[in-house]
């Protein structure tokens, strides 16, 4: 039995999805013989309480759940700072064989002694594109050291590895690619009647500047005035000031919606809309793609970063700063195609599906974890 700890970071980071979700989908499906010790009590994350009812029973799994009472007012700093204090405690005990954070806060170091010690590297954003996050230089740092410092590395596509490769100089043997999983079938919410009336292309996600959301604004533009019945739905985070200002000045600030929405919901956007948009410009996976194949729904990508390494034929691509098979076009083309055309896309999408397995991936994160633990 190899006894792996992880920590609290990005389950406190996030209330659901992203880092934390794909933690919560590994440590699930870690084989029996791999024991998953989460240090982690005062995080609000929906994935958590799962984790605790299931975990233990099924997998042999414990998840650390201590009723802490503090006078101090509750905060996230607090909360962070107790959880902290919980690992800590736990690296002091020694009672694991490899050490797993889930992200680049790295308090961790003075406690840890010679246990193996595995990090995850989503994506290399910030270091490719510095620029564009001008207050991330201590993360950065962070996640450099660790990575140097680490046993070994996982990286969630060929592409963050070679960026890892690239930008860190680490040696390639070091890095083990293991891919996300597809989500879970849809359930019988998700296949409701259309929530919304109007056709719309789905943007699923966050609008950072890397993310490419008003270069996609610009480019549906000329599609949107053809087409006058044709909608922009966004999840995420309710529009800015500037990006009101945008669709203002385009006169389509009534056709560009946000809404925030469950899983259920999510994938009953997928199922209804037109087509799904990925204009981003670096991603270190792109689970939005996953999402939308098993929902059953068209996939259009920029065709950079790891998106033909994920999605490959599952998708039609376009190259959002060239002047040959812009976003503009590849929509126009897509809107055109003949229903058996559009199920073509789809079904090459849903049989891709079979590629990305979390028990699969699981499995071979096991395998890292023994490897490091014989390294010893």
């Amino acid at each position: 039995m190899v006894r792996i700890l992880f920590d609290f970071q990005a389950f406190q980071m996030q209330t659901h999805g992203g880092v934390s979700r794909c933690f919560a989908e590994l440590i699930h499906c870690l084989p029996d013989d791999v024991e998953a010790v989460v240090g982690a009590s005062m995080c609000e994350n929906v994935y958590m309480m799962p984790i605790e009812h299931l975990y233990r029973k099924a997998f042999s799994c414990k998840i650390l759940y201590r009723t802490l009472r503090y006078k101090a007012q509750k905060t996230k700093l607090n909360e962070y700072l107790m959880d902290r204090d919980i690992c800590i405690d736990l690296l002091k005990k020694g009672d694991f064989d490899v050490f797993h954070p889930t992200f680049f806060d790295d308090y961790f170091l003075p406690y840890l002694g010679d246990k193996p010690l595995v990090v995850t590297i989503h994506d290399m954003a910030m270091e490719r594109y510095p620029e564009m996050f001008p207050l991330s230089g201590l993360e950065m740092r962070r996640k450099k050291e660790l990575a140097q410092r680490a046993d070994h590395i996982v990286a969630v596509s060929e592409n963050t590895k070679k960026d890892v490769i690239e930008l860190y100089g680490i040696p390639e043997d070091k890095i083990t690619v293991i891919y996300h999983g597809a989500p879970k079938a849809l359930s019988s919410y998700s296949l409701k009647d259309k929530p919304i009336e109007y056709p719309y292309i789905l943007y699923v996600g966050s609008r950072w500047t890397y993310k490419n959301f008003v270069p996609f604004i610009e480019a549906v533009l000329p599609i949107m005035r053809a087409r006058q019945n044709l909608n922009i739905v966004c999840t995420g985070t309710p529009f800015s000031a500037d990006e009101m200002t945008l669709f203002r000045q385009h006169g389509i600030e009534d056709r560009v919606h946000q809404m925030f929405v469950s899983a259920d919901e999510l994938a009953t956007l997928y199922v209804n809309a037109e087509c799904f948009i990925y204009p981003s410009l670096y991603e270190g996976f792109g689970i939005p793609i996953l999402e939308a194949w098993r929902c059953g729904c068209p996939v259009l990508l920029n065709n950079a970063s790891c998106f033909p390494e994920i999605a490959k034929d599952g998708a039609m691509y376009f190259s959002l700063n060239e002047k040959e098979n812009t976003l503009t076009e590849c929509l126009r083309n897509f809107l055109t195609l003949q229903n058996e055309q559009k199920q073509a896309l789809i079904d090459k999408g849903h049989k891709a599906l079979n590629n990305y397995s979390w028990k699969e991936s699981a499995q071979k994160l096991a395998e890292v974890y023994k490897m490091v633990c014989h390294k010893i």
